[in-house]
C-alpha cells in the first residue's frame, strides 16, 4: 500500500482515493507544477492535506472561490482582527 493511501486509510478512515484525487497527490509528491480544478465537496482538501503530511515545508494553498474569503472576512470583523487574502482581499475591524 502506497503512503498516501495509508494515510487516507489512517487519517481519514477511506480506502479509495475519489477520482483525479491520487493522480493530483503524486504530481504533486513529484514537485510537477499542478493545477487541480475539483467539484465542490470533490475533495480539494486531501490532494493538499497529504502531501503536506508527507514532505517537509510550508504549504500554501490558493482558494479559488471567494466564499472561503468572504468567510473569513466575517470572521474578521467578529474578532477583530486583520485578514489578508490571497486575491488581494482584506478585511479590518469595523468602525461604526
Amino acid at each position: 500500500m502506497s503512503l498516501p493511501h495509508q494515510i487516507l486509510k489512517r487519517y481519514w478512515k477511506f480506502s479509495e482515493f475519489r477520482p483525479h484525487q491520487l493522480e493530483i497527490i503524486e504530481a504533486v509528491l513529484d514537485q510537477q507544477d499542478c493545477i487541480a480544478l475539483l467539484p465542490t465537496a470533490g475533495g480539494k482538501s486531501i490532494c493538499f492535506q497529504i502531501p503536506a503530511l508527507i514532505k517537509k515545508g510550508i504549504c500554501i494553498v490558493g482558494e479559488p472561490t471567494n466564499m472561503k474569503i468572504i468567510d473569513a472576512h466575517k470572521g474578521a470583523y467578529e474578532y477583530t482582527t486583520y485578514f489578508e487574502g490571497l486575491a488581494g482581499h482584506s478585511s479590518q475591524p469595523h468602525k461604526g
